[in-house]
């Protein structure tokens, strides 16, 4: 009979490190979701960024395109100079010098940029229609004036289609298991070990002896605690009892003893919370009874884990 008690406890035991490797993989579960979906609104946010960089005007010479543009097709006509004196002619007229040879020769754009305006001439008002231009200059004829430079404005969607100036493709995306940090971050969220310490023989079983008067353990609140799980203790054992022991043991006043849910009834299982300072001390197998089982808890502990016990004297 001994041997088979033995055995269910070994067995509750190995149940109670299942449920807490579970916890464990629930709460590296939902980090992970949570993860996913910051990386996904983060891709989403550069996706949007880049359509928008696309989509914005090369600024070239401290002007946008557009506005070169609109500009071009609203600033006066330029002034050529001839042998008759300084004449203003409108775009697409010829200017001649003295010689009475072509000087500069306007030659219309494409249709779809003309656009129409008035121009005054020294010789009377007429009406003319005024065309945006690109100046060329004939072989051998020496111009007047310096032709105006052809400024040639491409936007990132030009050069894109391109296809090979650098820097213009799309960024280049890292899969989400090779962005920096994440595998160093699933690496670190692993539970650490989780073998336990056996207590040698010494000392024999502590009895609990504590109706429902000592329920709730006093306790201090610590700001950092680490625990230890401890089991195989005796059924009738309360977190009081725990706490009265361990502040008799090694004089530890502040912890947070709780006891936990066990699928078996023969014993009883406890977690035990305590500053850095005092953890060391919870580790000493000096300080536990004679035949239980202890080991550092990882990880929170959750609320459905919790025994009430005020069950037990209701």
């Amino acid at each position: 009979r001994e041997l088979l008690d033995d055995a269910l406890r070994g067995i509750s035991f190995l149940t109670d490190e299942m449920a807490a490797v579970r916890e464990e993989n629930t709460r590296l579960r939902c980090g992970l979701i949570r993860s996913l979906e910051t990386q996904s609104v983060m891709l989403h946010n550069i996706q949007t960024d880049l359509r928008d960089l696309r989509q914005r005007p090369r600024y070239v010479g401290g002007r946008s395109s557009s506005h070169a543009a609109a500009t071009d097709r609203h600033e006066p006509s330029p002034s050529v100079r001839g042998g008759g004196g300084g004449t203003h002619l409108p775009k697409g007229i010829a200017a001649w010098n003295g010689a009475g040879s072509a000087a500069t020769l306007m030659t219309p754009v494409q249709p779809s940029e003309r656009t129409l305006g008035k121009a005054q001439l020294s010789g009377g008002a007429s009406q003319e229609t005024t065309t945006k231009c690109s100046a060329s200059i004939p072989p051998g004829a020496e111009p007047t004036t310096q032709p105006r430079e052809a400024v040639v404005l491409q936007t990132l969607n030009d050069r894109e289609d391109a296809g090979n100036d650098a820097g213009t493709g799309a960024p280049f995306q890292n899969p989400p298991a090779t962005l920096p940090g994440w595998t160093e971050n699933i690496a670190r969220g692993g539970p650490g070990p989780r073998s336990p310490g056996t207590v040698p023989q010494r000392q024999p079983f502590f009895k609990g002896n504590s109706k429902g008067g000592g329920i709730s353990a006093a306790s201090v609140t610590v700001r950092r605690s680490r625990a230890v799980f401890v089991t195989r203790l005796d059924v009738n054992c309360s977190s009081a009892d725990v706490a009265a022991h361990l502040g008799q043991s090694i004089g530890l006043r502040e912890f947070r003893c709780t006891r936990l849910k066990t699928r078996y009834g023969g014993y009883a299982s406890f977690h035990v919370a305590a500053g850095d300072g005092d953890f060391e001390a919870l580790l000493d197998p000096n300080i536990w009874p004679e035949g239980c089982l202890f080991r550092e808890y990882q990880g929170q502990l959750a609320e459905s884990r919790v025994y009430d016990e005020r069950e037990r004297f209701e």
